[in-house]
């Protein structure tokens, strides 16, 4: 056979020579399409449909140009895996619709999926994250409980309003340059909490926290009624080198320094400063004959009390730990006294200066015997000044006089 051949009785046209492949409407208002023998499509109308293992292929630099609406695409595959875009630079699709459910699926093995929840928003999988800009920038969940939003330089929130629900864990140097509560910041380097404006300025010494109002102003420190408020100063070589702290269970207020208690206060305002430099000393035995014409230390070589450890029972000397005023007092026991003698200083002598406390003679007994002469000075020191007591005896009477045990010496900072 040549040619086209028309086969009425099964109403077809046969295109080749075999008859394999040809037309054929034997259905009303449907055309057929056989090729080898095999039906390929079925055109209706209104509708072409392309039958199962069919291949419907368009050659490159084809177009398909679709202005109405494409449905029932079971899937779209394209010629190997990264083989196909979806639109163009220039031929962009518009809306993608997807159902409840729907998953976006990237990668070659797909591990990264985007999963629609439904009425509830979208799904990250995994410990997989969001970035921006570079893999430093990004959000991710890297478990069941933690959420991260990992930014190179800083994260920026701008809202009228930032509700914080939870505890805050700050680990980096926090910087609060702009930071106002109350109103807006306009002194200190820090954090500004402002309810009015006082009208004053910031010391650049204390302008990291600024508390400031136009009328009175405070801050307060809550805690449990057994327990204690305080305010803590630390260093490189601490974390509570100082504090400042009052004692709910006892009422009493209280300031440590390295670790030791320096200043307290109770309820009824009486003032304890267990570690202001005082001492008290005797001695342990008498001092017998004490030399006319010269000037003697009195030994006090036992101590009775000595805050701060600066008296020694070696030299019998003070020696001031700060620069200050200090008051030092003592009474000095005498046995065998010569009513002889001329004169006897007794003197508080100090690296600074010599102060005479008190001048006795001779005289001042009726009779050989026990004689008695209390002194009390106030002295300016500068640290490191020492202190002693002396008796300075006159060429007169006899070496006969003895120094008792129960003389004492005492002193204490005074300011």
């Amino acid at each position: 056979m040549a040619g086209i051949e028309l086969d009425g009785a099964n109403q077809k046209v046969v295109l080749d020579s075999d008859g394999d492949t040809y037309l054929e409407a034997a259905t009303d208002d449907t055309i057929k399409v056989y090729v080898a023998g095999a039906h390929d499509a079925t055109i209706s109308a209104n509708a072409i449909n392309v039958l199962s293992g069919t291949t419907l292929t368009i050659d490159s630099g084809a177009t398909i140009t679709n202005s109405g609406t494409a449905n029932g695409f079971g899937s779209n595959e394209p010629s190997s895996a990264d083989g196909q875009a979806l639109g163009s630079a220039s031929a962009e699709w518009s809306d993608l619709f997807l159902a409840d459910g729907g998953i976006i699926k990237f990668g070659n093995d797909q591990e990264v999926l985007l999963t629609h929840v439904a009425d509830t928003g979208l799904l990250l999988n995994g410990t997989n994250v969001i970035q921006f800009n570079d893999a430093s920038q990004n959000i991710g969940a890297p478990s069941a409980t933690v959420l991260d939003i990992n930014a190179t330089d800083e994260i920026e929130l701008n809202a009228t309003l930032v509700d914080l629900n939870g505890n805050l864990d700050v680990s980096g140097t926090t910087l609060l340059p702009t930071l106002g509560v109350g109103a807006a910041k306009d002194l200190g380097v820090g954090l500004h909490i402002k309810s009015g404006d006082s009208g004053a300025s910031v010391n650049s010494g204390g302008d990291e926290l600024v508390i400031e109002g136009s009328g009175t102003t405070g801050m307060s420190i809550l805690s449990a009624t057994n327990a204690t408020g305080g305010i803590f100063f630390g260093d490189s070589g601490g974390n509570a080198r100082s504090i400042v702290k009052y004692d709910h269970s006892t009422d009493l207020f209280k300031i440590d320094t390295a670790a030791a208690t320096a200043f307290t206060m109770n309820q009824d305002g009486i003032i304890n400063k267990p570690l202001q430099p005082a001492f008290l000393a005797t001695k342990s035995g008498h001092q017998a004959d004490v030399p006319i014409n010269a000037t003697t230390t009195v030994v006090f070589d036992s101590e009775v009390f000595d805050n701060n450890a600066d008296f020694n029972t070696s030299n019998y000397t003070f020696t001031a730990p700060v620069t200050g005023r200090y008051q030092f007092n003592a009474l000095i026991n005498w046995n065998s006294w010569d009513t002889n003698f001329g004169y006897v200083w007794h003197r508080i002598t100090a690296s600074n200066r010599v102060i005479f406390a008190n001048l006795a003679g001779g005289q001042m007994v009726a009779s050989d015997g026990y004689f008695f002469a209390p002194s009390s000075v106030l002295v300016d020191m500068d640290a490191n000044d020492t202190c002693k007591y002396e008796v300075q005896f006159s060429n007169d009477g006899a070496a006969q006089a003895d120094l008792q045990s129960s003389s004492w010496f005492s002193g204490y900072l005074v300011c």
